[in-house]
């Protein structure tokens, strides 16, 4: 049942985050705590308008009563920083806003009696006077982000269990996790040049000393608000890209992790390929491993490893090389 219903998140280890038009940089997203709510499937999206420095002034009073946001997009500090001559359209590019969307539900097993509660925690993106192209790319990223998100709560509602109120199935899991099962999905965000990635994080408890965690990528252009699903979308050979990497991380971490069974050339291939989760932040790629691979312990968390951003671009297409740098 673990493997199930975390396979059922990991629908995709690498898309990209896109802002509409505008030049943008994403802060790293916190997740809001949960309040317990009731037993049906809840989904709320709260979007805020997230302003560039120069519509700051207008919507001070809108301000002070929206909720905050979880990540906000704003204009890079070169651009803020623009000096008064600047052309009139730089600061009528659309703002974008990241905000929480939260969806809970229960189940009962009504042979087991046993219950499973799910909390998700998900990106809602919301992006001021988009045309239509890129209101359209928001629209479709919005859906495609919760679909992956809620699929544990799809995989109940097909079987055999009935849906139970939500407060009193989290306290009995709470009092008695043995046997019951919880899952918690929750996201943060990181930007590189003009991407950004959605970090899904997934715990999952069924009982015993401790749960699991998962992580998932998902990249976006921030210039569009489109997605990012394969590495053949940022190099123009992802095979030699993917051969360079795993060339790069076998020399620079042979000291660390020679000798174990699963440190050759073929298992850091397969993790580049999607059995990994990988992105590109503060100018830096990331290659990040489940846990336990590569011999590690529990208390060693997910493998991550890393190569500068400048040994990768030559090995990008220019498209990636666009997206990716400042």
């Amino acid at each position: 049942m673990k493997k199930q219903i975390i396979a059922a998140v990991i629908l995709s280890a690498a898309v990209c985050l896109t802002g509409c038009g505008a030049d943008i940089s994403i802060t790293t997203g916190q997740q809001a705590g949960m309040s317990v709510s009731t037993a049906a499937v809840s989904e709320t999206a709260a979007v805020t308008a997230c302003t560039t420095e120069t519509e700051a002034a207008d919507s001070e009073a809108a301000a002070e009563t929206a909720p905050a946001p979880i990540a906000d997009m704003t204009a890079p500090a070169e651009t803020a920083s623009a000096p008064a001559s600047a052309p009139a359209a730089a600061a009528e590019k659309p703002a974008v806003t990241v905000t929480d969307s939260v969806t809970k539900a229960a189940y009962q097993d009504p042979d087991t009696q046993l219950y499973f509660v799910y909390d998700c925690t998900l990106p809602y993106f919301e992006c001021s006077d988009p045309d239509a192209a890129t209101a359209e790319n928001l629209s479709e990223l919005n859906e495609q982000m919760r679909q992956i998100m809620i699929a544990p709560v799809r995989e109940q509602e097909a079987g055999s269990r009935k849906e139970v109120d939500y407060a009193a199935a989290d306290q009995a899991v709470t009092d008695s996790p043995f046997g019951n099962e919880r899952i918690s999905v929750n996201y943060q965000m990181t930007c590189q040049g003009n991407a950004g990635t959605v970090m899904i994080d997934t715990f999952w408890y069924g009982g015993g000393a401790h749960g699991g965690n998962t992580l998932s990528t998902f990249m976006i252009d921030n210039r569009n608000m489109k997605l990012i699903r394969h590495l053949d979308e940022i190099s123009a050979a992802p095979d030699d890209f993917i051969s360079f990497a795993a060339e790069y991380l076998l020399t620079n971490y042979a000291d660390k992790y020679a000798g174990r069974d699963e440190w050759n050339a073929d298992y850091l291939k397969q993790g580049m390929d999607g059995d990994a989760a990988w992105y590109f932040d503060n100018d830096t790629f990331f290659l990040v491993f489940p846990e336990y691979a590569l011999g590690a312990c529990y208390a060693e968390g997910r493998p991550c490893l890393e190569i500068p951003l400048a040994d990768c671009l030559p090995h990008l297409s220019d498209y990636g090389r666009q997206l990716l740098q400042k």
